[in-house]
């Protein structure tokens, strides 16, 4: 998931910079800017979607540990 996480940032990144770098004039800067909220839109739904996934590892992982440690437990 993480590496996958990165791969998708970066990309998302990456287009960010093509596009700023195809900027010409005052009309494509005007272009790229309005485009800014779109993109920010993206890669906030994208944090909260990873957020909420890291959040559910987590909690299995908290649940697992759990029971390990119960069972590691003599009964008295």
């Amino acid at each position: 998931m993480q590496l996958a996480s990165l791969r998708d940032y970066t990309e998302m990144n990456m287009r960010q910079l093509r596009a700023a770098t195809d900027i010409s004039g005052p009309q494509d800067l005007q272009d790229f800017f309005a485009k800014q909220q779109d993109f920010l839109k993206t890669v906030g739904e994208k944090l909260a979607g990873d957020a909420q996934a890291m959040a559910s590892i987590g909690r299995e992982f908290a649940e697992e540990a759990q029971k390990i440690a119960t069972k590691g437990m003599p009964n008295t």
